[in-house]
């Protein structure tokens, strides 16, 4: 949808009466001004239906659905290796892995849908590693379903105490 502009030709003063103070009339000038204003800014925010959003009447609602495509929803968190059944409709899921469930041995991967297939495929969260401790975890996923497969800490098996959480958007 087009954003309407103000169609009327530009006005020219037929009658002026200078003993009325410009503030308390509206000239032609003024007509003129508000179009040239309205239009330049009709030009500036396009024509809706090029948004490539389905809210296509209105800039705010095509904002908030930009915005909202953006935003994480948590879908399920298990603690251990169980299987998560996944979203029905995603783009894009967040891993959260918190070994022995603290929020200082955290990993975060992120999976587009696009490299999920049917077949089961793992991830490795990466390696920590400080002059106190090392921590490694790996997750499992298809399109359907995602688990913790590893998670290891002082090189000691800690999935059993491992909190692994879905986000998806």
């Amino acid at each position: 949808m087009a954003i309407n502009t103000i169609t009327y030709a530009d006005k020219s003063a037929i009658y002026t009466n200078a003993s009325i103070p410009d503030a308390n009339k509206v000239n032609d000038s003024d007509m003129n001004e508000i179009k040239t204003v309205v239009n330049d800014n009709a030009t500036l925010m396009g024509d809706l239906t090029t948004l490539n959003t389905t809210t296509q009447s209105s800039i705010v609602g095509a904002i908030n659905e930009v915005l909202g495509a953006l935003s994480w929803t948590f879908w399920d968190s298990k603690t251990g290796t169980a299987s998560i059944t996944l979203p029905n409709s995603f783009r894009e899921l967040l891993f959260i892995v918190k070994i022995n469930n603290t929020d200082t041995l955290n990993f975060t991967m992120n999976v587009p849908y696009s490299i999920l297939t049917t077949t089961e495929q793992g991830f490795n969260g990466g390696y920590y590693a400080t002059s106190t401790g090392t921590a490694y975890c790996r997750v499992t996923s298809t399109k359907t379903s995602a688990a913790l497969s590893a998670a290891f800490f002082n090189g000691n098996n800690a999935a059993s105490a491992t909190v692994f959480s879905v986000y998806y958007r």
